[in-house]
């Protein structure tokens, strides 16, 4: 029975260093992620959405948008920064 129970802590203190440093891995990937997002150039003031003429096109008077359309519209945001940032890089001389 003991050896049985050895067996388990062995089992878990593995699974647990495991879990340790995929943590340690993934906390690294997002630091690199950010450090690479900061040494971007900001070009979002190149991305433009026409609020006043979606309203327009479609009679609205108004518009809101939830929390998760700004997380969306956000996200879609920084992708578009990324790839104007490697269109100004790969066509720099």
């Amino acid at each position: 029975m003991q050896l049985f129970i050895s067996g388990i802590i062995e089992f878990l203190t593995i699974s647990l260093t495991r879990c340790q440093a995929a943590t340690k891995i993934n906390i690294k990937i997002e630091i690199m992620e950010e450090k690479r997002l900061k040494m971007q150039e900001d070009l979002t003031p190149y991305i433009e959405i026409d609020w006043d003429g979606i309203c327009a096109h479609y009679d609205l008077d108004t518009g809101d948008l939830s929390p998760s359309q700004l997380l969306i519209i956000e996200s879609a945001q920084e992708q578009i920064n990324e790839v104007l940032n490697e269109y100004v890089k790969q066509n720099q001389p």
